[in-house]
Order: C-alpha cells, then sequence, then structure tokens
C-alpha cells in the first residue's frame, strides 16, 4: 500500500469529488493527504472545505486506520500576502463556482478574521483520533493566533465511556494528537493538559480567549462560560464546527449518525472479543 498526496487548488471555486475519486480508483492506500492551493480567509470557509473532503475521501476509503489529512496554509504576521502553496489554478472535475451557504458551516461565528484570538483552547477524548477529531484541531490551530491550549480527558472522566476495554491510554492518544499537529506543519505554540474535570484549563487560564467546540457540545461552552464569570474571568467566545457524519445529525435526535470514536471502539471491541 502507498500514500497518496493530491493537491486541492481552489476548493471554494471549483469541485474535486471526481478528481479525488478518479486518483483513488482502485488503489490500495496507507495515507492519503490534500493540500489546500489556495489561502483560505474565513473560518468558517475552511471548516467547510475539511467537513466536505474529510467525509467525502472517507467514503472512498472506510477503513479508519486508513490516515486522512488535510494541509491548508494559515497566513502569519510575516506574510507578504501571497499563498506559500502555490495555486494551481486548475479547473478540475467542473468549473462552475461553488455557492457557499454559511448557515451550513459553525452554529455560531463571532469573527470573520481568520485568526482573531491570541489564546484558543480546545478539549476532548481524542480516542482513536478520527476525521472529526482533525477537523476540531485544525480550526482551533487556525483561529488561534499566538497559542493554542489542548486538553485531553484523562481517568477520571472516562469511567462511563462505551468499550472502555478498547480505550486507547492517555499517553497514546496525546501521541496521536501531536503527530497530526506535526503533519500540518503550521508553526504554533501548543501545550497539552490532562482534563479530569469539566472546564480543565479554561477554568483556571484566564487569558484564553476563545474555545473551539463540535456541534454537540455547545452546551459546555455555556457551562465553561458561566464559570469564568464566577471566577471573575472574561467570557470566551466559543467557536462551534460542523460535525461530519450523517447529514441528519443534530440536538433533536441526540447526534444520531455523527462520526464517533464509540463507533470504532465497539468495531475494535468486536475484533478482539468477539460479539
Amino acid at each position: 500500500m502507498n500514500s497518496k498526496q493530491l493537491t486541492l487548488a481552489d476548493p471554494l471555486k471549483y469541485e474535486y469529488s471526481g478528481y479525488i475519486r478518479d486518483q483513488l480508483a482502485g488503489q490500495k492506500v496507507s495515507h492519503v493527504t490534500l493540500t489546500i492551493g489556495k489561502h483560505i480567509q474565513l473560518v468558517e470557509e475552511l471548516n467547510y472545505i475539511l467537513a466536505k473532503y474529510y467525509s467525502y475521501t472517507r467514503t472512498l476509503v472506510p477503513d479508519y486506520q486508513v490516515e486522512i489529512d488535510i494541509l491548508f496554509h494559515r497566513k502569519s504576521a510575516t506574510d507578504n500576502g501571497h499563498d506559500q502553496v502555490q495555486d494551481l489554478g486548475e479547473k478540475v472535475d467542473g468549473g462552475s463556482p461553488l455557492p457557499l451557504n454559511k448557515d451550513s458551516f459553525l452554529s455560531e461565528q463571532k469573527s470573520s478574521s481568520p485568526h482573531t484570538y491570541s489564546v484558543g483552547a480546545v478539549g476532548g477524548t481524542f480516542d482513536h483520533l478520527h476525521d472529526g477529531h482533525k477537523i476540531l484541531l485544525s480550526l482551533a490551530i487556525y483561529v488561534s493566533y499566538t497559542y493554542l491550549i489542548i486538553g485531553i480527558t484523562g481517568a477520571e472522566l472516562l469511567k462511563n465511556k462505551k468499550y472502555s476495554e478498547v480505550l486507547e491510554s492517555f499517553e497514546v492518544r496525546m501521541n496521536r494528537v501531536i503527530n497530526f499537529i506535526e503533519r500540518l506543519k503550521i508553526p504554533i505554540n501548543y501545550q497539552i493538559y490532562e482534563i479530569n474535570d469539566i472546564c480543565g484549563p479554561t477554568g483556571f487560564v484566564k487569558d484564553i480567549n476563545t474555545l473551539i467546540v463540535s456541534g454537540e457540545s455547545i452546551k459546555g461552552g455555556d457551562y465553561v462560560n458561566k464559570y469564568r464569570e464566577q471566577k471573575g474571568f472574561p467570557q470566551l467566545d466559543v467557536i462551534a464546527i460542523k460535525v461530519i457524519g450523517s447529514e441528519n445529525a443534530d440536538v433533536s435526535n441526540s447526534w444520531q449518525g455523527k462520526l464517533s470514536s464509540t463507533d470504532i471502539r465497539k468495531a475494535e471491541y468486536k475484533k478482539k472479543y468477539g460479539n
């Protein structure tokens, strides 16, 4: 099996699904890397692209053990205004401009700037790191201009997890997060904390500006802000990303069908212990 690297020159202007399908047809791959050629100006646009192409590529490579990464460019204060990744400007699989329906991106977005916040925070179990985790981490890096705090759930909060027999250790989960961040190749200062309560670092690090969460965790952001208010800390802008998986997954059906580590653990459990 080999690694496949593809460039999406301008995914806001051109459709690349057919191109990706043709390139992966009949191939046995161990790793797929998609690189966005054009710099994306807005966080909701990046959310749209990541959700769309992680989801679509995964339909072509359903084995969750095959890694899919989408690389993108975040401009820094020293950039001269040109994209670091070459924009190939090619017309691939269609040429009509793609409409942007922003209602389908972020459920709450308070900024139209690619990286307004000096200190961002993101948290999760990050068990069997999957495409949804990668979108969450990617957008957290994109909006955190100076520093990113990453909370990874510790043992105290995992006692009742389903299929805990195959849940990865904290060290394995932490290393998967670090390896993914390194593969993105975006300079970012970050620190990882073990979380053993609901708030984690957002409950004691006053300087955090924003909290990046998945759509089903928006209420957790509200809880954090209430806790910070009690401590006299500034309120956080809560950015909720688009959940990938079933298009019908939302709060009304308890997010049934969304991409989940629980489903991956279930498959691992069946492999190891049978039905």
